[in-house]
């Protein structure tokens, strides 16, 4: 079964000159951390890994979402 992005964050402001850490993105798509990996993975998700750790910029998040809603 594969996880939906949720194109819809309410109230949750994401700056775009932000770096996000995957808890923080986790936190903000209301998703897990697995998910969230299998989707940096899958290239869903762009990230940068920094040894092993990601981050993610706030304008590519929103990027992402934007691209969610867009096949809804």
């Amino acid at each position: 079964m594969t996880a939906a992005i949720s194109p819809s964050l309410g109230s949750i402001d994401v700056r775009p000159n932000a770096i996000y850490t995957l808890r923080e993105v986790c936190q903000l798509l209301g998703v897990a951390p697995g998910t969230a990996r299998r989707w940096i993975k899958a290239g869903r998700l762009p990230a940068a890994q920094i040894g092993r750790a990601y981050r993610v910029l706030g304008s590519q998040l929103l990027w992402t979402i934007a691209a969610a809603r867009d096949l809804q």
